[in-house]
């Protein structure tokens, strides 16, 4: 960074963290630095920005400050007293580097042993900073000051591999040669290369000026950046990500450097002037917290507990009571055991294909099948029937998104960065992850139809704002349907705020717009005057008329029935369509992962946010006084959540009484419409402290004051009802409380919905909550209204199972039933992979598995994650290479494979052939 100042000036404690921040850079590229901040108030601004420049680090004092330094030099310690400075000067003065290389030898047990020294925790998968774990001859481990985790992989005592992984997908990404994973204790002294920078308090002699925030002007910074130069000034500005230099370039006609700066400066005296995005866009400073750490790793959704029902296509509902490996002729295989009212089952871990988790609908009682009856036979048969019927029919309803349509959205650069400047956040990843993803949809010439799930709070809003601006400025209309008034007020308040410097026009459309108004909106919808209109369900009348109708928005589209949302989609059959829910109900969640849909996750929570705390516990009066207390003390408001109508008013009574002089309101859905809803605009505009009510609130409005909710009678709430409450609070700058309360003694069930919610708070669990409520309720209606009883007889996910197959079959990959046997070892050693859960989930993976690629892509994961693959293991990968080839044949009926041949039975004769032919030649074979 010696690009931006010729020297070293003195840090004074009240100038801008940016020429801090750019200072201590520039000695940073030689030397590690200790920077002793006597404004505590800049320690984090300072330690975000020089983080976010590559290949310098920045450290705030910590015990184990040793463990994050990676090498020699580039990083920079920040203390804040004479003790921090005196043990920081110690730790770098005496650090020799951990380097590990591949060819180096090394005997696994020093390093388990040097991460316990080093206070790493061992566990079962690496997650986390701080973690280690080992599976046979890898150990992967995850250093303080790396942004990803490391896999190192021994063959003997020698280090074979150095990779770089994921930490969700837990799969390598990188390759290293040589890596320095931290600092350790070393015996000489040297302090040739520390230099330390002790801040001065008080204004300095020499005048840094700070800059004010543009708000998203861009013309007026344009001019400043200008009249700067003209008067000899060099003028960089700041931008932090991807594809942001060249735009900036060009948008304002100084050179831009990619890092992130909060707080820029101009210096006269060196005619240097610095500015930043955040300064262009008026981001608001982040309320810095500290990240907690997930509870618990989120586990796939269809893994498996003793006790849970399972169904097997041919054997019907049992209930899994575990794994067992069993020996039958001198061969050793394992199986899930699966029990049923007349016996048990041992279901070989190679035909798992033909069985699923059973996911009941809410309070459907399940009857366990008996093997000797042929009850379930016959259901099955009627149920597949009726599957292939509803397969047709979803490809009937959603063939047109398929076909194309002629025109596409083009990006208006200039435009649309100028909309961006005015967003006064920062992105989130999820949030450019997810437009990129729509604008891929806009611009190609296939109708959209993706629904982004998202957390309350996530940035949906501007995701829908900027694919708007899109669709206006290729001169289409936008269409933003909502489920309730004061949602469409709250998004035409901030659509009109955002788009008021661009010649776009918005209209809205509701019980608040008066008759003359409602009139002149119509004759701009039919001329084209008129953008982009938001309303209710005003907008699904058929006498209006579009001009140029190009996007469909709907928010909160699970709350509008199937019918609803086809009435715009008939009339206009190739608009794009983008839906918007805070938390996929399951129908909705499963249409899109059968591919009804395409589905984007908003899964990154904004700067600053925090998760909402959860208290699950018995109603109490005193922790019910302290919580309201609390949040009336800091200005707030409360919501108190009752299952019924019957009791509303007991509780607004006990309220009055606990809290006499606050004002109360009440809620509840066989209010009129507009009563209800004036009751919300009352509240959202200040008029009660607290709004006592069923669970209607549980719609997408924004109420930014409400921070705190309290839920009677939880254990009666659906899991994803419970967090869509939860996310009523927290959506601002404070941090949100959600208390549930339930009587003495509830159900078993009633009791894992709740726990569930409390061990999933994290923020950006909507989605995984989602998933595990299929687990606990069902999936309630597939389509609109309408029950299918054969979703009910066969379970959800063997019901999509099924489903797949069928929509296959359609569009012409018919597969057929092969009954494949092996006699040899095959099974996942106890040794390779030690947690039943994580081999239960490869044998499942590996079962499903239906090309070559399949079994490519598990094949790499297995000897990624574990090391090389053991024979019996490669006899499962090959037993599922040839089940995928003989059941294109469809003259097989069955395999044997023995350690040296296959032996095929083909119209009723057998075949043999060696192992080691090609695998096409089985599907061919007559």
């Amino acid at each position: 960074m010696s690009i931006i100042f010729n020297r070293f000036y003195p840090i004074y404690s009240l100038h801008p963290t940016g020429f801090k921040t750019l200072n201590l850079l520039n000695l940073l590229s030689e030397k590690n630095v200790i920077f002793f901040a006597k404004n505590k108030d800049d320690v984090r601004v300072i330690n975000e920005e020089v983080s976010s420049f590559q290949n310098y680090f920045c450290h705030v004092y910590q015990e184990d400050l040793g463990t994050r330094i990676t090498n020699k030099k580039g990083h920079l310690v920040i203390v804040t007293n004479q003790e921090e400075l005196e043990k920081a000067k110690e730790i770098l003065s005496s650090l020799d580097f951990l380097t590990l290389k591949v060819g180096l030898e090394v005997r696994l047990q020093d390093l388990i042993q040097l991460f316990h020294n080093a206070n790493f925790e061992r566990r079962l998968i690496v997650e986390s900073p701080g973690e280690f774990a080992v599976r046979g001859g890898i150990i992967d481990v995850f250093p303080q000051g790396h942004k990803k985790p490391i896999r190192i992989e021994l063959r003997g005592n020698v280090i074979s591999s150095i990779r770089y992984f994921d930490e969700d997908t837990q799969r390598s990404v990188a390759k290293k040669e040589e890596v320095q994973l931290f600092g350790i204790k070393g015996t000489s002294k040297r302090e040739d290369f520390i230099e330390l920078v002790v801040e001065l308090e008080g204004n300095s002699p020499f005048l840094v000026e700070h800059n004010f925030n543009y708000l998203g002007n861009v013309d007026l910074l344009k001019e400043e950046i200008r009249s700067l130069k003209e008067r000899g000034f060099n003028v960089y500005f700041f931008a932090h990500g991807k594809d942001k230099k060249e735009f900036f370039e060009s948008l304002l006609g100084c050179e831009v450097v990619d890092g992130l700066i909060y707080n820029g400066f101009i210096f006269r005296d060196e005619k240097l002037a610095v500015f930043t995005e955040s300064e262009l866009r008026g981001i608001r400073h982040r309320k810095w917290i500290k990240r907690e750490k997930a509870k618990e790793r989120i586990e796939d959704y269809t893994s498996l507990e003793v006790g849970d029902l399972l169904v097997h296509l041919d054997y019907g509902i049992g209930r899994f009571i575990g794994l067992e490996r069993i020996n039958v002729e001198g061969v050793r295989y394992d199986t899930i055991k699966i029990e049923y009212r007349d016996g048990v089952v041992n279901v070989p871990v190679n035909n798992l294909y033909k069985v699923e988790k059973f996911v009941a609908e809410e309070g459907q009682e399940v009857e366990i099948s008996a093997l000797a009856s042929p009850h379930w036979k016959i259901k099955r048969a009627k149920a597949i029937v009726e599957t292939y019927k509803f397969a047709k029919e979803l490809l009937t309803i959603h063939s047109l998104r398929k076909k194309k349509r002629g025109f596409v959205f083009k990006p208006y650069p200039e435009w649309e960065f100028k909309l961006y400047a005015s967003f006064p956040y920062e992105e989130t990843e999820g949030q450019i992850r997810v437009m990129e993803e729509i604008f891929g949809d806009m611009e190609s010439d296939r109708i959209m139809d993706r629904l982004v799930a998202g957390e309350v709070g996530f940035g949906k809003t501007e995701i829908a704002l900027r694919s708007a601006f899109r669709a206006v400025v290729n001169d289409f209309q936008v269409i933003i349907l909502v489920p309730t008034t004061l949602l469409a007020l709250q998004h035409y308040t901030n659509f009109v705020k955002r788009l008021r410097n661009f010649p776009v026009k918005v209209a809205m459309l509701s019980r608040l717009t008066h008759d003359k108004e409602r009139s002149l909106i119509h004759e701009g919808l039919a001329s084209g005057e008129v953008d982009i209109v938001i309303g209710t369900h005003a907008l699904l009348r058929s006498n209006i008329e579009f001009k140029n109708p190009g996007l469909l928005i709907i928010d909160e589209e699970h709350r509008f029935g199937v019918e609803d949302k086809e009435l715009i989609r008939k009339k206009f059959p190739l608009i794009d369509t983008l839906r918007l829910t805070a938390t996929p109900i399951p129908r909705t969640l499963h249409m899109s992962l059968g591919k009804v849909y395409d589905l984007s996750i908003l899964d990154t929570p904004p700067p600053g946010r925090e998760a909402v705390e959860t208290y699950v516990g018995i109603f109490d009066e005193e922790l019910i006084k302290h919580a309201i207390d609390f949040e009336l003390s800091r200005g707030g408001k409360v919501f108190f959540v009752n299952n019924r109508i019957r009791g509303l008013l007991e509780i607004v009574n006990f309220l009055e009484e606990m809290f006499p002089g606050i004002r109360i309101g009440y809620a509840h859905g066989r209010m009129q419409r507009t009563q209800l809803e004036d009751i919300y605009i009352s509240f959202y505009l200040g008029s009660f402290d607290i709004l006592v009510s069923t669970p209607i609130i549980e719609a997408g409005v924004d109420f930014p004051e409400a921070n705190t909710i309290i839920v009677n009678n939880a254990h009666t709430f659906g899991l994803a009802d419970l967090h869509q409450l939860r996310g009523r609070v927290g959506r601002g700058i404070k941090k949100g409380y959600a208390y549930f309360l339930t009587p003495k003694e509830i159900s078993q069930e009633a009791k894992k919905r709740l726990s569930i919610i409390e061990k999933y708070s994290e923020l950006g669990s909507g989605f995984k909550i989602a998933m595990k409520d299929l687990e606990v309720r069902g999936a309630g209606e597939i389509l609109g209204k309408r029950q299918h009883g054969f979703v009910r007889t066969l379970g959800l996910e063997m019901f999509y199972r099924l489903l797949e197959e069928a929509i296959l079959e359609l569009e012409g990959e018919k597969l057929y039933e092969v009954d494949v046997k092996i006699k040899t070892d095959a099974y996942i050693p106890l040794d390779y992979i030690e947690d039943e859960n994580t081999r239960l989930s490869f044998y499942k993976k590996l079962a499903d598995a239906r090309t070559v690629e399949d079994i490519d892509e598990l094949k790499f994961e297995l000897e990624d994650r574990f090391g090389p693959i053991p024979k019996e293991v490669e006899e499962l990968f090959y037993f599922q290479m040839v089940k995928i080839f003989a059941s294109k044949n469809g003259r097989i009926k069955s395999v044997t494979i023995t350690p040296a041949e296959l032996i095929l039975e083909i119209n009723g004769n057998f075949k043999r052939l060696k192992r080691g032919i090609n695998f096409d030649l089985l599907s061919t074979l007559a």
